[in-house]
């Protein structure tokens, strides 16, 4: 099995669930835990990119888990944009970026030459800290 995955994703409404199947090939490599964050970041990166990147170009998602911390990044052909991050009070739309916050190390946006690539860092291990003091390893 391999740890890393490429794929180009058409631009549509079923593009994000697309992306989390075929996040499946990395089942092996990593953990369940980690591997629920991934979907759910990869889902808010590749939505994002179908509602915000611009059509007539495809999707390209890219994972590499490889190594720690597990880079995802999702290329459209979009002109960029710059992060409203936190969304304001009372804002229907943006919250996506904040679970991406939430559970990624670090992410960001690149504008490229033919587009825009937006990336995030999941840790490989995550340390939960629960109710009353209780620790967990995630990952």
């Amino acid at each position: 099995m391999s740890a890393s995955l490429e794929a180009r994703l058409q631009v549509r409404p079923d593009a994000a669930a697309i992306a989390r199947d075929a996040l499946s090939q990395l089942e092996d490599v990593l953990g369940p835990r980690l591997l629920e964050d991934l979907r759910l970041v990869t889902s808010e990166l590749v939505t994002n990119a179908v509602r915000h990147g611009g059509c007539g170009s495809d999707l390209l998602l890219r994972v590499d888990a490889r190594a720690t911390p597990v880079l995802v990044e999702v290329e459209d052909g979009g002109p960029g944009f710059v992060p409203v991050y936190p969304p304001r009070p009372g804002e229907l739309s943006g919250w996506g970026l904040c679970l991406v916050d939430r559970l990624a190390d670090r992410w960001g946006v690149a504008v490229t030459g033919v587009g825009t690539r937006v990336w995030a860092e999941l840790p490989g291990r995550r340390t939960v800290h629960g109710f009353g003091g209780s620790v967990a390893q995630r990952g």
